[in-house]
């Protein structure tokens, strides 16, 4: 299953507006969760964050087991 590809404004914004919150967002997470377990469920989505009514911010939940 390959990962949703997003745009670049959506990248640089996010990264930048969570660094002020001392998030740091990045893109190697998801292929290291991937190559370290079996992945039992993955759903990647966006969904809306405060104070910002135009966005919504990209996000995955993962279920993986111990190869």
């Amino acid at each position: 299953m390959d990962s949703p590809r997003h745009r670049w404004w959506t990248r640089t914004f996010w990264s930048t507006w969570f660094v002020f919150d001392n998030v740091f967002l990045g893109t190697d997470l998801l292929p290291l969760l991937k190559s370290r377990f079996e992945v039992e469920f993955l759903r990647e989505s966006s969904g809306r964050v405060r104070y910002v009514p135009l966005g919504r911010v990209p996000s995955f939940a993962f279920l993986g087991r111990k190869l």
